[in-house]
C-alpha cells in the first residue's frame, strides 16, 4: 500500500515536471495578434444633379388633404371660447380628483363638417397626467357640442387649461 502512494506521489510529480518545462516554453513564445486588415472603404457613386430632376407637383388628392390654417382668433371669439369652456370645465374635475398638482394642458378639439368635436388632443407635461385620466378627459370632450358661432369657419378650437 505504501508503495502504492509512493507511486502515485511520483506519477504527480512528473506529470507536475512535465506541465513546468511544456507550459513554460509555449506560454513564453506568445506572439502578438496579427492586426486585423483594414476594412475597405466604401463610397456612395455620384449622385446626379438635382437639375436633372423635375419637380413633381402634388396630387389633386394631396391638395384637398391639406387644410387651410385656422383663422387668427379675435378678441370677441377668444372671449366666447373661453366663456363656453369655462362652462364646460367642471364636470372634467372628476377625471382630475385624485391628481397631486395642477396641470397646465393645451386643448385642441379638432371639428368635423357639422361642428361637433371628432377628435381631442391634449398637450401636456409628460408624466403630469395618468393614462386615465386622458382617456376620462378626451371622453368627456368629446361630448361637447361647440355653439355655432364658436365653429364658423374654424377646423378646430384651441385653448389652455388648468386642472
Amino acid at each position: 500500500m505504501r508503495s502504492r502512494f509512493i507511486l502515485q506521489v511520483l506519477v504527480v510529480a512528473l506529470a507536475f515536471g512535465v506541465g513546468m518545462l511544456l507550459g513554460a516554453e509555449h506560454c513564453a513564445r506568445r506572439e502578438p495578434p496579427e492586426e486585423p486588415a483594414p476594412r475597405p472603404v466604401l463610397t456612395c457613386p455620384q449622385c446626379p444633379s438635382c437639375e436633372e430632376k423635375t419637380p413633381v407637383s402634388p396630387s389633386k388628392t394631396e391638395k384637398q388633404r391639406r387644410l387651410p390654417p385656422a383663422p387668427p382668433p379675435d378678441a370677441r371669439h377668444r372671449e366666447l371660447l373661453l366663456a363656453w369652456v369655462q362652462e364646460q370645465s367642471p364636470e372634467l374635475r372628476h377625471c382630475t380628483q385624485g391628481a397631486a398638482s395642477s396641470t397646465h394642458t393645451v386643448v385642441t378639439l379638432w371639428l368635423d363638417d357639422e361642428g361637433e368635436v371628432s377628435q381631442v388632443e391634449l398637450s401636456h407635461d409628460p408624466g403630469s397626467l395618468e393614462a386615465a385620466e386622458i382617456r376620462c378627459l378626451r371622453g368627456r370632450m368629446l361630448r361637447w357640442r361647440p355653439p355655432l358661432e364658436l365653429v364658423e369657419n374654424r377646423d378646430r378650437l384651441v385653448f389652455g387649461l388648468v386642472m
